[in-house]
């Protein structure tokens, strides 16, 4: 069994995990949607959100943006973060459950089309800089 969250806007993966106010958690089993709990989000505060969420026992995150800080501080709690991922909610379950979500259409605009961005130890995101 696997429990992954996504911070949800409208039916599609919010852009920005820091900002989000409502997640979506779903259980997957053996190929399957076994569960899905929206989970309302009322507080601004990282630490809140970081609790929130472990509260959740979860194995990933799956995100557009996220900030370092949480970012990192998902990873210390052995939860994957899967970043540069956008949108229809149920598509991006799909995408996930089919291993697809490096292809172009799950990937925001200027992150790699096949894997997720790479933080350097300085926390910024490595790739082709702006032209």
């Amino acid at each position: 069994m696997e429990r992954i969250a996504l911070p949800v806007f409208n039916d599609y993966l919010a852009t920005v995990l820091d900002s989000s106010r409502r997640f979506l958690v779903v259980t997957l089993d053996g190929g399957q949607v076994r569960g899905r709990l929206e989970i309302p989000i009322s507080t601004e505060s990282p630490s809140m959100l970081l609790r929130v969420l472990e509260d959740f026992h979860l194995d990933a995150v799956i995100c557009g943006a996220v900030s370092c800080r949480i970012c990192d501080s998902l990873k210390r709690m052995g939860i994957r973060v899967i970043e540069g991922v956008r949108g229809p909610v149920d598509e991006v379950v799909a995408g996930f459950m089919e291993g697809k979500l490096g292809e172009c259409q799950f990937r925001l605009p200027g992150c790699s089309s096949s894997t997720p961005a790479k933080r350097s130890k300085t926390g910024q995101t490595r790739g082709k800089s702006p032209t």
